[in-house]
């Protein structure tokens, strides 16, 4: 049977197990789940039992509902997912466990290493070719080696007017 545990230490100890059809959630009295605190709307969510499990709709609460981490609208609940309704954190439990996915066919075979080089279809798509990069490399070792002159030329010159 579902059911939902309280992670938050306001509700420290708290579970409900989820026997109804249909549950709606919110901070009022008038909810079936009264969680009274201040993150959580009046009206904050509504729970449905769809096979077995129970979906959960926003009904646009202020402070929203997530479900492990991220924002929800709606979305089915699953065994040990996470449920923050405001600023409580509230964990679902079911007895309901999804089967595993089907692993990929892998009637296939790949053999990795026996090519070598390039495809012949390769080509670069890189806008600067290797003769483009080169002469850069050569014109900035340029620029240094000038610029390494001109200040040994300056510091002479600065030697010299001065003694």
């Amino acid at each position: 049977m579902p059911r939902l545990i309280s992670q938050a230490a306001e509700f420290e100890g708290w579970s409900l197990e989820l026997t109804e059809p249909r549950y709606t959630v919110g901070r009022s009295d008038d909810n079936d789940i009264c969680l009274p605190h201040a993150s959580i709307s009046s009206h904050h969510a509504e729970m449905i039992l769809e096979e077995g499990d129970y979906k959960i709709i926003d009904l646009n609460s202020t402070n929203g509902t997530r479900l492990n981490d991220e924002r929800i609208t709606d979305a089915k609940l699953r065994n040990a997912d996470l449920l923050m309704i405001g600023h409580i954190l509230l964990s679902y439990e079911s007895e309901n466990v999804l089967d595993a996915p089907p692993l990929p066919d892998v009637s296939g075979t790949f053999v990795i290493g026996q090519a070598r080089g390039r495809p012949a279809d390769f080509k670069n798509l890189s806008p600067v070719t290797r003769k483009v990069q080169q002469e850069a490399h050569v014109n900035l070792l340029t620029i240094v080696a000038g610029v390494l002159a001109l200040g040994a030329i300056g510091f002479y010159a600065f030697k010299f007017l001065t003694a």
